[in-house]
């Protein structure tokens, strides 16, 4: 992606006509070749700060080139001035034979009081024959800002958020969890899509062709995490307990410290610990260990832990052969530019969204 045209200043009142005098320059400096204005999508992201704002602005040329939108940067502003501020850029990018591919950038900041003109001001933005996504990029927990997140929610057809570094997580992910079976909307928690390698890892692990027994027969799951990945660790045994059927029943916990949960399956009991590591790698699950009866009612254990990009069985702590699995760290931008092409939900995330609010339930922290 080239860099995008010069940002300019404009009266929010004069986007529009800001948009058409850059393409119009665009257009008639284009020597060679073509310029094609495109957009697949509106793309809404919310910001809490200034400082965000800057993070997420040089995020958007690697996002359009993955989709192509109209993008509207939303961010709060620190300063005394109850009106608002509008700038307005294009981000462009050469194709073969001199065409360049064109997506716009729209950056509104205002104060939390301002919410309904920012909103007025924003509707007409957003292209009406194509679908609206908002990607909420604030740490703070999305329903814990309603004031904010709801007019800018019905806006959109789709919100794409990530509970990953959540200021207060059990809290958020509690009420964030109830919004989303309370809405008729698309929804998906970026942790989500960061959970695959896990999985793969577990159903591997698991697996009744290579593990007889293990799946039916587990009865203790502890899991370490670093700071900021709880989320995850709930995401992933949410996804564990949904697809074996348990059922929750208690939970107990030391704040800021773990969170454990008994579950009654098939076989019994079954106990979940997530510990948290406060000098662990930030936003890491770090490793978990399984504790499983066999066929023969002998207990078993396996440990999977995170060693740089690859996820591994430590075999010290095992009786399974060693399986090792990639970790790819995805760039926030492209989990949502691969997100908004997924315009019809998720049905499985939704499962595990009924499984959180079930465990968020029982929850005493």
């Amino acid at each position: 992606m080239n860099a995008a045209a010069q940002t300019h200043q404009v009266d929010p009142q004069d986007i529009e006509h800001e948009l058409d005098r850059v393409w119009s320059e665009l257009y008639g400096g284009s020597e060679t070749g073509s310029i094609t204005r495109a957009a697949m999508s509106n793309l809404l992201v919310f910001c809490s700060n200034e400082q965000q704002a800057i993070d997420v602005a040089a995020r958007i040329p690697t996002l359009v080139e993955q989709h192509p939108a109209r993008v509207l940067i939303v961010a709060l502003q620190e300063s005394e001035d109850d009106g608002l501020q509008a700038w307005v850029s294009v981000h462009c990018r050469q194709l073969g034979g001199g065409q360049q591919l064109c997506a716009e950038n729209i950056e509104l900041r205002f104060r939390p009081q301002a919410i309904e003109r920012a909103v007025s001001v924003i509707r007409p933005l957003l292209i009406g024959d194509l679908p609206t996504a908002l990607w909420w990029f604030s740490p703070q927990p999305p329903p814990l800002m309603p004031d904010v997140f709801e007019p800018l929610a019905a806006l959109s057809q789709q919100v794409i958020y990530d509970s990953v570094g959540w200021v207060n997580p059990i809290d958020g992910v509690r009420a964030m969890a109830r919004w989303i079976q309370s809405r008729d909307k698309v929804v998906l928690n970026l942790a989500w899509r960061r959970l695959k390698s896990w999985r793969r890892m577990l159903a591997s692990g698991l697996d009744p062709e290579f593990n007889p027994g293990a799946m039916q027969g587990l009865t203790d799951i502890e899991i370490v995490h670093g700071p900021d990945a709880f989320p995850l660790c709930w995401l992933l045994m949410a996804w564990v307990a949904a697809r074996l059927d348990w059922r929750v029943k208690s939970s107990s916990c030391k704040q800021h410290e773990w969170i454990e949960w008994l579950f009654d399956s098939q076989q019994g009991t079954v106990r979940i610990r997530i510990q948290l590591d406060k000098n662990g790698p930030q936003r890491v699950i770090e490793k978990m260990d399984l504790s499983w009866l066999d066929t023969n009612k002998q207990k078993q254990h396996a440990r999977f832990c995170t060693e740089g990009h690859h996820l591994v069985t430590d075999e010290s702590h095992s009786c399974i052969p060693c399986i090792t699995r990639p970790s790819f760290e995805f760039k926030l931008e492209q989990l949502v530019a691969a997100q908004m092409a997924h315009r019809h939900g998720d049905k499985l995330f939704m499962l595990i969204v009924e499984q959180v609010t079930a465990m968020s339930a029982v929850l005493t922290c």
